[in-house]
């Protein structure tokens, strides 16, 4: 994105008011209100059929809503003609290349569409920029699926967008394909971009976002900054590592019965465990002991937005 931002500072990028929509009669959202500025990455999560993807549709004009208004950069993206349709760039769940044309060809094909002045200069640029200029002649359905996946980021950016609707855009990428995405966003946000990210990959979301939304069953539930949410939080996690002569499946089986117990989760020598309370209560090991079960240790952890996805969502 370019300094000479098109943005006004007053100006919302995205603003949806009472967002309604209904598929065959059936609600899919039910008054949503939603808003992202300049400079921000904003982490919308929610389990499988929640309306994360229909949201991103609506906000892409690719669906009207059924109640309410949807505004992006203060106009209506329904219409094929809107101005709204040239400021921003969609990423879907699963994007595909022109897997027939070569690398080059498919960012020229978008930079054609866009009608741009210098095609040609602003490939080479994205070519350089995301590391697949060797990659140019090759075609788009022999790459990797990381080289793919830099393909199809690079094609967002033909045209300069202030506004990434990005719909799970490090699945499937190994660690490093993951950090160069984060990266990148992160560097779109400083010049300005906004950035609406739709992600099962609560790590990620609590590692770049300014702020979180949080949808179940087409309502939002929770929204506010990261580590705001987890103030919030009325949960406690706690690592607890069994006796020599005890099993851990057993602890787990034991953890299980006690009410508090949110869940409990068997990992390599420990069980982590979160409560459904802020504060560990002062019986826990002496209530084990009664079960039978003895533990040599109990480290009370730091929550984060995974934990705040189990007891607030709990999807």
């Amino acid at each position: 994105m370019t300094s000479d931002s098109k943005l006004v500072s007053s100006e919302k990028v995205v603003l949806l008011s009472g967002v309604s929509k209904c598929f065959n009669h059936i609600p899919a959202l039910e008054d949503v209100d939603l808003w992202l500025d300049r400079g921000e990455i904003l982490g919308y999560v929610g389990p499988n059929g929640a309306g994360k993807t229909t949201t991103i549709r609506l906000i892409a004009g690719l669906l009207k809503p059924t109640k309410g208004t949807v505004q992006v950069f203060m106009t209506d993206p329904w219409p094929e003609t809107s101005p709204a349709r040239t400021r921003f760039a969609f990423l879907p769940e699963v994007p595909h290349p022109y897997d027939d044309l070569t690398v080059y060809n498919n960012l020229l094909l978008f930079a054609k569409i866009h009608r741009l002045d210098d095609p040609h200069g602003r490939i080479s640029k994205l070519l350089q920029q995301f590391d697949i200029a060797h990659l140019a002649h090759r075609l788009a359905g022999t790459l990797s699926k990381g080289m793919r996946q830099r393909l199809l980021l690079a094609r967002l950016f033909v045209h300069d967008p202030e506004l990434l609707l990005l719909d799970e855009p490090t699945s499937g990428l190994d660690p490093r394909q993951q950090q160069f995405v984060r990266e990148l966003l992160r560097e779109f946000a400083r010049n300005g971009g906004a950035v609406l990210l739709s992600s099962h990959n609560l790590h990620e979301i609590e590692e770049i976002c300014d702020r979180v939304i949080f949808i179940a069953r087409g309502r939002i539930c929770s929204e506010g900054k990261p580590a705001d949410l987890l103030k919030r939080l009325e949960g406690c996690k706690l690592r607890i590592v069994p006796s020599e002569s005890e099993k851990v499946d057993d602890l787990r089986n034991a953890l299980l019965s006690i009410p508090i117990v949110h869940f409990a989760i068997p990992r390599d020598g420990y069980v982590e465990v979160l409560l459904k309370e802020r504060n560990m209560p002062d019986d826990l090991s002496s209530r084990l002991q009664h079960d039978g079960i003895r533990v040599r240790s109990i480290e009370v952890e730091q929550c984060n937005l995974t934990d705040y996805y189990q007891l607030r969502i709990g999807e």
